[in-house]
């Protein structure tokens, strides 16, 4: 290097180079400017604003005005130059010194403002960094929300297939249960029908009996216009009589224990009820016998009297037989008060069996109440479920549209990180220009050195130290030229960050907007989830009660078909012993009417004493009377309840009307389960459940219960049959209607 700057020397002073002094000396003159106005540029901050412009404006003069001195003492040094031999050492020294000294300022300027580049660039490397890792954690939040909804979505996807799981196991297994009920009230009915058709057949034999001992009586009657034939055949007839008496005080005996241990069984038995009401009806149409009876022993006595004009004569014969028939009479009379005490213990069961069925009714109501009250509950619940669809629904919908809008952020996050890597880009290429500028200043300060050392060297090689300092001015010119190129950049680069981060705040924003709307929708996710739990646990509770309730009414029902065979049993075995007593009574009247025929040439006697009979008849006649009151009351009452059942049957035609349209309804719902499937088949359940519900209510507000029903079928079935003189065949029934009888009666035992 000594060699070459030697060289240079001498060929600078042999072809006198006045003119490149000139240009070097402008060059170096317009390089300190460029620098100063460079230099005084501020600290960068963030954004740069007018403001930090304004000061470089502002002394860039002051640069300008540093120019004639530079050019003066460059001008002077050419001058100075131009005759080399006139060279004063002192001035070359103190000329390079200053110019040293102003470059080594510029440098010193230099070294700072890149210094504060580099401290700018670190600071938005850092906030670049800050901004990934913010919209990593965002990113990760993003996703953890949405795991979390798609959590809470499955969860509510299995607690709602549980629910439907869990109606449909309870639906099914409702039907099951309501098939088994319908098969055994089936089978009961049928067993009823078979008791009512031989309870039919026993009431016939009755009333066979009855006309039996009704010809008997008559029989009886004649032997007694016979009784003239002979005292003593008659006095056996008496013992017999006695007997007879004797044998039947027995068996009334007998009767009133049966019917009072009847009526303690009463109390127990619920299904009796409905049997002793025929068994007053009967006892009801005997009255009217008795009536028809008075009215032929009227006929008699009319008969009688004409007699007594024939039996005058044979008064006095008569006597001892006449103190024999008012021994016979007294017997009649207490028979009478005896039956007068059994009509009324009857009349005392009859308002035991009103008081009970006023009970049972109270408990009817009682129970109608509690089952409107379970179904407001129900149709509350539907209205919860249906409510709680909804929602879900909306929910849904939230969630798509939540979707929608966190598409179009990974959209715009896309986007963002496109401008950020393009942005990275950039900041690479800065750092790689400003990498460039730096070797090129460690060159520049290695070159400086070696000028330095250079001038101490030889201080007459300065033509090669101009050259260098024109090779350093435009290297220092370039650099300064690509130090602008490299804060205009950086300019457009930290607008550019400064958009990004505004970009970035409001991504923030909607993501904070968007986790709260998240987590408002979580949160009623699962609010909707623990109602849903609550309602699956009170349905659960609900159908536990509802099959505990079910199989004790079937205990109950078992329990009380059992006790209504053993009782059937032994009605059985009653009538059975009453047969045997009629037949053993019919062969002996028909003895007494072989011996009563003897009699009636006695029966002249008579005459005397009938007089005696007449006041008898007299009194038997207020009796009667009295006896006529009473069957008038009754047939009051009868016509009350005849009345009462015409209300019944009008119900019953307005019910089996119901019950038509329930058909056909549940018909067109049958076509619709066909179409629509299972889903519908519990909707329908409940709508034919709550159709049922609504007629029992209406037939229970009107005064009828399924018992009821059942018992005014029956009666009119008889009613119809004793005037057509037909039987009615009880299986024509529609059997919708059996059950919803038997439902009703099912209602009434529990």
């Amino acid at each position: 290097m000594a060699s070459k700057s030697k060289s240079g020397l001498t060929d600078a002073s042999n072809n006198k180079s006045t003119p490149p002094t000139k240009k070097s000396s402008t060059k170096s003159s317009t390089k300190p400017l460029e620098s100063n106005k460079l230099s005084p540029k501020p600290v960068v901050s963030n954004k740069l604003s007018p403001k930090s412009a304004s000061p470089v404006q502002t002394k860039s003069p002051g640069s300008n005005e540093s120019k004639p001195p530079i050019n003066r003492s460059l001008k002077t040094g050419s001058r100075i130059n131009t005759p080399p031999e006139k060279k004063p050492a002192s001035v070359k020294q103190s000329e390079l010194q200053s110019q040293l000294s102003s470059l080594q300022e510029e440098l010193n300027k230099t070294k700072e403002q890149l210094i504060l580049v580099e401290n700018e660039k670190n600071k938005a490397l850092d906030e670049l960094n800050q901004s990934k890792n913010e919209t990593e954690e965002a990113k990760e939040k993003l996703k953890e929300a949405l795991l979390a909804q798609k959590t809470s979505e499955e969860a509510t996807e299995v607690e709602k297939s549980r629910a439907i799981e869990l109606e449909q196991s309870t639906l099914e297994h409702v039907k099951k249960r309501e098939a088994e009920w319908r098969r055994k009230y089936e089978e009961i009915k049928n067993q009823q029908e078979r008791d009512k058709v031989s309870l039919v057949e026993a009431t016939k034999e009755v009333e066979k009996v009855k006309l039996e001992l009704l010809r008997a009586l008559d029989a009886k009657e004649m032997a007694i216009s016979h009784a003239e034939d002979s005292e003593k055949i008659a006095e056996v007839n008496i013992e017999k009589v006695s007997i007879l008496t004797r044998e039947m005080e027995r068996i009334q005996e007998a009767f009133d224990k049966e019917m009072m241990s009847k009526e303690r069984e009463k109390e127990e038995m619920k299904n009796e009820l409905s049997k002793e009401i025929a068994v007053l009806k009967s006892e009801v149409e005997k009255g009217k016998g008795t009536e028809e009876k008075l009215a032929e022993f009227e006929i008699m006595i009319q008969g009688m009297k004409d007699e007594i004009s024939s039996l005058k004569n044979s008064e006095a014969d008569l006597k001892n037989m006449l103190a024999e028939w008012r021994e016979k009479a007294e017997a009649l009379q207490i028979k009478l008060a005896e039956s007068e005490d059994c009509n009324k213990s009857k009349e005392e069961s009859l308002n035991l069996t009103i008081r009970e069925l006023e009970q049972k009714t109270a408990i009817l109501r009682e129970k109608e109440v509690e089952a409107s009250l379970v179904k407001d509950k129900i149709g509350s619940l539907e209205v919860e479920l249906d409510k709680y669809k909804g929602e879900v629904d909306i929910s849904s919908q939230t969630l798509l549209e939540v979707e929608k809008e966190a598409f179009a952020l990974r959209s715009q996050i896309g986007d963002l990180k496109l401008k950020l890597q393009t942005v990275e880009e950039a900041k690479s290429e800065a750092i790689e220009k400003e990498k460039d500028a730096s070797a090129r200043i460690e060159t520049i300060s290695r070159e400086r050195n070696e000028l330095i050392e250079e001038l101490e060297v030889s201080r007459d090689e300065l033509e090669k130290v101009k050259k260098a300092m024109d090779d350093l001015a435009s290297a220092l010119h370039e650099v300064s030229a690509e130090a602008r190129e490299a804060r205009e950049n950086f300019i457009n680069k930290s607008e550019e960050l400064d958009k990004a981060r505004s970009e970035i705040e409001e991504l923030n924003l909607n993501l904070k907007n968007t986790k709260e709307s998240y987590e408002v929708m979580l949160d009623e996710a699962n609010y909707e989830r623990v109602c849903l739990q609550k309602t699956v646990e009170k349905l659960e509770n609900e159908t536990r009660g509802s099959s505990d309730e079910w199989f004790e009414k079937e205990k109950g029902f078992m329990e009380s078909v059992q006790k209504s065979e053993e009782e059937i049993v032994k009605i059985k075995l009653e009538r059975d012993d009453v047969v045997e007593s009629l037949k053993e009574a019919q062969s002996k009247l028909d003895t007494e009417k072989a011996e009563n025929e003897k009699l009636q040439s006695e029966c002249r006697e008579v005459e005397l004493k009938i007089s005696e009979l007449e006041k008898a008849l007299v009194e038997a006649q207020e009796e009667s009377a009295n006896l006529k009151k009473r069957l008038v009351e009754k047939e009051r009452e009868m016509e009350v309840i005849a009345q009462k059942n015409e209300e019944r049957k009008s119900q019953e035609k307005i019910a089996l009307e119901k019950v038509e349209e329930l058909e056909n309804g549940h018909k067109n719902d049958n076509s619709k389960l066909e179409e629509n499937g299972k889903g519908n088949s519990e909707e329908e359940g409940v709508v034919v459940e709550a159709k049922m519900w609504d007629l029992s209510n209406g037939k229970e507000e009107n005064g009828l219960d399924g018992d009821d029903l059942d018992s005014n079928l029956d009666d009119d079935a008889s009613e119809k049959g004793t005037e057509n003189g037909k039987k009615i065949d009880p299986q024509k029934k529609k059997p919708f209607m059996k059950k919803f009888g038997g439902f009703l009666k099912k209602k009434n035992n529990n």
